[in-house]
């Protein structure tokens, strides 16, 4: 099996004030962590399934 070292996260200080955000795009880690925990909190899955 072959390896990649490439990272996911970067930091960079002249990229969202240093922020740990995805590699290649602006997007805080921090800011997914933060919404995957809100979701946990106030998403309701729907009780009742449709049937014909």
């Amino acid at each position: 099996m072959e390896s990649r070292d490439a990272s996911l996260v970067s930091r960079d200080p002249e990229v969202m004030s240093g922020a740990v955000c995805f590699f290649g795009a602006r997007v805080p880690v921090k800011k997914l962590l933060d919404y995957l925990a809100w979701l946990r909190l106030h998403w309701t899955p729907k009780l009742s399934i449709p049937r014909e």
